[in-house]
């Protein structure tokens, strides 16, 4: 601090906040005849904390009973103040920073330094299951919007001294607090530097969830598909810690980014890991098979009406003719209608009120698709197809908007130039995520490249027993996660 005076800090301070009525000062008398002042933001300070902690010690004289030294604002911290996260600070914009944060500073007359309490207090909600990531068995807790209460889930999970957590404050204004979360004796460090570069390059006003943070770290700003894993469950993320990715926790949002990313991790879910197996790789290949007729059916039946009549089956195409006579759209326009109906019915239903969501669910897929179909402005079948492609789009949820994208674009393909616009489109597809990858690791693994260790987690699984190393197509310190055992060669 330039002043010392506590007059001209408060005036200071008055100025820098814009004479805001939520800043309270409290005068403060040490004996031994020292004048202090407490500074603090109303409503997000825990104002039994400066009672009991700082101000009743500082009235009393508690451990005030011997000479100060050289140092009397050390000898407070020291022998006097009683709460628990406290620190020395001399810059001004740490007494400013601590401030807006909710912590309380403590000025004193003729002084240059100050002490920062910790005394931050913020309306959280409890901990319950996310809603997004709910299981029939296994743990049940979420993550929440405190960042503090997400590193203690961790640590609950992983107890070692091996788990390390460096934070850093993103954002001019918001100041967000973004933890990486590591275990020091798993993580590649070339991975996590890089993590490290490019959050510290960040020069944004403000960052207010996870998905701002996401899109810093994305390798390939303008591809539709993702490049970072998100998960609201405490473990999952350490089940990924522990494969040997980092995890970001943002302050303010209950989503965890993990990094390196997999397309496969979309296909896994926390229940895969507490059933048996056989069930696990059969729920997988529902999986898998929802996704290739959610994006790819709709444009094939498309393509069939339109050049391939040959394909259908002579009794379906018949009903297929009686179905759509007197349509007054083209296969192609009738099926694109109809999946943008669906897209909009399901916005709605989302942005809605939850009760009225429901209700509108009801209306949308019942009475203004039967409505439709009477009406002769839909066929049946396209319908039928679209609803069934609807709700395997969302078997995994994480993907859906990307296969929904995908959905429209073989739609339009199989509507130009038929099955052969839709073959050069999977090909393209499939060709493109190749030359995809997350930090250096290629996102289709472990099918490309092909890693024979990592497919007894791939669709096929194999028991935990034969998990003795990490994933090969994670670049880690110590690939070895299980005492017995041989590795795969």
């Amino acid at each position: 601090m330039k002043i010392s005076s506590l007059k001209e800090i408060k005036n200071f301070i008055v100025n820098t906040f814009h004479n805001n009525e939520d800043i309270m000062f409290r005068d403060v008398q040490i004996p031994s005849n020292i004048a202090a002042m407490l500074v603090y933001m109303d409503g997000i300070t825990d104002k039994e904390l400066i009672e009991r902690h700082i101000i009743f010690p500082l009235n009393t004289g508690e451990g005030l009973n011997g000479s100060f030294g050289n140092d009397f604002v050390d000898y407070i911290v020291k022998h006097c103040l009683t709460a628990t996260e406290t620190s020395i600070k001399e810059k001004e914009e740490d007494m400013i920073s601590a401030i807006a944060s909710g912590d309380t500073v403590l000025f004193f007359e003729g002084s240059f330094k100050f002490i920062v309490i910790g005394s931050k207090q913020y309306s959280l909600r409890s901990i319950t299951e996310p809603p997004t990531q709910t299981v029939l068995r296994g743990p049940r807790e979420g993550f929440i919007e405190d960042f503090k209460t997400n590193v203690a889930l961790l640590r609950r999970k992983l107890k070692t001294p091996e788990f390390v957590v460096e934070t850093m404050n993103i954002g001019r204004l918001t100041s967000s607090v973004v933890a990486i979360c590591y275990l020091d004796n798993v993580a590649d460090k070339t991975v996590l530097n890089k993590i490290k570069k490019r959050l510290k390059e960040i020069d944004i006003d403000g960052i207010l969830d996870s998905s701002y943070i996401a899109r810093f770290l994305e390798e390939k700003k303008y591809s539709i598909f993702k490049q970072n894993g998100y998960s609201e469950k405490p473990d999952v993320i350490a089940a990924r810690m522990l494969e040997g990715r980092i995890a970001l926790i943002v302050d303010g949002s209950p989503m965890v980014i993990t990094i390196p990313y997999l397309l496969i991790e979309d296909f896994q879910t926390p229940d895969d890991y507490f059933d048996k197996n056989i069930r696990i790789t059969f729920l997988r290949l529902i999986r898998l098979l929802s996704v290739m007729i959610s994006v790819l059916v709709p444009g094939i039946y498309v393509a069939a009406q339109m050049y391939h009549y040959e394909l259908i089956p002579l009794s379906f195409l018949i009903n297929i003719v009686n179905a759509t006579k007197g349509i007054p759209f083209t296969p192609f326009t009738e099926m694109l209608f109809t999946i943008i109906l669906f897209e909009i019915l399901n916005q709605a239903s989302v942005r809605m009120p939850r009760y009225m969501g429901m209700a509108l669910s009801v209306v949308g897929a019942l009475i203004l698709g039967e409505t439709a179909v009477k009406a002769g402005l839909l066929g049946s079948p396209t319908v039928m197809i679209s609803a069934l492609s609807g709700i395997t789009l969302f078997i995994v949820p994480d993907l859906e908007p990307v296969f929904s994208l995908l959905r429209i674009s073989f739609i339009i393909l199989g509507g130009l130039l038929g099955l052969y616009a839709i073959s050069f489109g999977c090909v393209g597809l499939l060709a493109y995520m190749e030359g995809l990858d997350s930090y250096g690791t290629p996102i289709l693994a472990p099918f490309s490249p092909y890693l024979k260790s990592d497919m007894k987690d791939g669709i096929f699984k194999k028991p935990i027993t034969e998990f003795y190393t990490r994933p090969a197509s994670l670049s880690v310190k110590n690939k070895r996660r299980m005492r017995h055992g041989t590795d795969d060669k």
